[in-house]
């Protein structure tokens, strides 16, 4: 009977350390998992991804009779470059987006005075992009968290024809510079080697993009132009 007991107790203090062994190597695990994202402080990784690109137009009134309409249409792009994060809190980090970003929009004249016709404008350009962010995170759950964003976006188009001496098309110019305000939401995705994380952000520019020019009918028809993006982004890092 005595030793029934023994090995009862045996068996089960067996099964207690099987037990405790195999928690602890989950809690290590999880622990070696989690580390490269959450312990170290800065992080180097890619960004990929479709913009919409837009024009926020305002007229001037004492040129309402000049044209119908002034209107804008959208057009897609594409932009890719590096995203340099740093950690200043486990919920907040701070990030640099040096990218390129190929954009297109077309702004449209139609005359009040000649039917049916319309002057049109294709902006394609080639921009220098650096978004500088604030990033707010929630609690991580496992592999997953959500997470906010806020900043400014600094534009320079390499295509534009701000700097030439000659309106080519006689219509409108812009500026190359942009300042816009963002603001977005993504969530990370842990994977064992990588995080990945989709998101989607909008900016808004800031400055008049309008270059105003004297007996031009169609920049002075208009008061302001600033840009308006919808980014929808992809981004894995390490």
């Amino acid at each position: 009977m005595i030793y029934s007991q023994c090995f009862a107790q045996m068996a089960s203090n067996s099964i207690f350390y099987e037990k405790s062994q195999t928690n602890t190597m989950r809690v290590y695990s999880s622990i070696l998992y989690k580390k490269p994202y959450d312990v170290k402080k800065g992080k180097i990784g890619f960004i990929f991804g479709l913009n919409i690109a837009d024009y926020a137009v305002t007229r001037k009134e004492t040129r309402i009779d000049t044209f119908n309409a002034i209107y804008v249409k959208s057009g897609p792009g594409i932009h890719f470059g590096l995203v340099c994060t740093y950690k200043i809190h486990d919920l907040l980090d701070i990030r640099a987006i040096p990218s390129f970003a190929l954009q297109q929009r077309t702004i449209r004249f139609e005359q009040r005075r000649m039917r049916d016709t319309t002057f049109s404008k294709v902006s394609e350009s080639a921009m220098f992009q650096l978004p500088l962010e604030i990033k707010f995170k929630s609690e991580r759950n496992d592999d997953f968290r959500v997470y906010l964003l806020g900043g400014t976006l600094l534009s320079y188009d390499m295509s534009s024809r701000a700097s030439d001496n000659i309106n080519k098309d006689k219509l409108i110019r812009t500026e190359p510079f942009d300042i816009a305000g963002s603001v977005g939401f993504g969530m990370d995705f842990y994977r064992e080697k990588i995080k990945i994380s989709p998101e989607i952000k909008f900016a808004h520019g800031i400055n008049n993009l309008l270059i105003r020019e004297t007996n031009n009918s169609f920049s002075n028809g208009l008061n302001s132009l600033r840009s308006q993006t919808l980014m929808l982004n992809l981004i894995i890092d390490w």
